[in-house]
């Protein structure tokens, strides 16, 4: 709650707590990047195959 009648910045009943996410967020977050990194390296070793048989 705001003290005076005006805002003056973030008030502490929400100071802060917008930029923080739960655990189980940034847990799926970690499963969908090693899946897309891990599909990378796929797609990377199937186009430097054909150079690495030579």
């Amino acid at each position: 709650m705001e003290r005076g009648n005006l805002p003056e910045g973030a008030s502490t009943k929400n100071a802060g707590f917008a930029c923080f996410r739960s655990l189980s967020e940034h847990i799926a977050d970690l499963g969908e990047h090693r899946s897309r990194i891990t599909s990378a390296c796929k797609n990377m070793r199937q186009m430097l195959k054909p150079v690495m048989e030579t």
